[in-house]
């Protein structure tokens, strides 16, 4: 059974109650928010490292065709 000074201390209770889940709520998205641009800048990390990938593969690539044109070139 609830009696009266049972309630007035819930009652007064509520608005801590509702301060911790608010700051709860306010934790949860600030982790969110570093953890969605730390994705994005591993998003963008790969992006880059992929640019530099194809790069140096086309860059391999040029120069095994200037050497596949030097050697058919006539001597002389």
């Amino acid at each position: 059974m609830i009696t009266f000074a049972t309630w007035l201390t819930l009652h007064q209770s509520v608005p801590y109650v509702v301060a911790a889940y608010l700051v709860f709520l306010a934790v949860i998205v600030i982790y969110v928010a570093i953890m969605a641009r730390r994705v994005s800048r591993g998003q963008q990390d790969l992006a880059d490292l992929r640019a530099q990938l194809a790069e140096r593969e086309h860059a391999a690539i040029e120069r095994e065709h200037g050497a596949v044109e030097r050697e058919s070139e006539p001597v002389g």
